[in-house]
């Protein structure tokens, strides 16, 4: 049953949570805020689909889902920045100039607002069952969720710019 699995990474992403909590009393830096709200957010995410079958459908679960659709849109593109301000810790100048900043920054609230419109804005949920597990879905999104896709993508670029100035993964 999938509800075990999204149980089980829902406690991977916590230990994870616990991780960054941790560099973050070690270091405090505002960037390292910034992923463990995603985190919090998918634990959030996670959790609710692992017991979305126990709590059943009706108003306390589509209660309980709103928050992952609202967190996905407002919380996954501030990765950029996550990313960027990485980067620019470990000497990569180009991210360091403002237009650079400017960009990214507009980015990252363009994909907000994306995200909000696309996702948030036609939030119409759907109880939908799969594989043991009860989930609210948006049944007014159509294709893939722009947002979070050029996050990902922006993130792997970031990745990519930081392994070959560090050469350590």
């Amino acid at each position: 049953m999938l509800t075990v699995l999204f149980g089980s990474i829902a406690v991977a992403e916590a230990v994870v949570l616990g991780l960054v909590i941790a560099l973050h009393r070690r270091r405090p830096d505002t960037a390292s805020l910034l992923p463990a709200a995603v985190i919090l957010a998918l634990i959030w995410d996670n959790a609710i689909v692992a017991t979305g079958t126990a709590i059943g459908a009706g108003d306390t679960l589509r209660a309980l889902s709103y928050p992952r659709f609202v967190a996905h849109a407002l919380l996954v593109p501030l990765l950029i920045p996550v990313g960027v301000a990485l980067c620019r810790a470990h000497g990569i100048r180009f991210l360091s100039n403002r237009p650079v900043r400017a960009a990214s920054t507009t980015l990252t609230v363009t994909l907000i607002a994306v995200g909000l419109w696309q996702d948030v804005r036609t939030l119409d949920l759907q109880p939908m069952s799969y594989a043991g597990t009860l989930r609210y879905t948006n049944e007014a999104a159509h294709g893939a969720p722009i947002p979070a896709v050029a996050t990902i993508l922006v993130l792997i670029v970031l990745g990519a710019i930081l392994l070959s100035r560090t050469r350590s993964p």
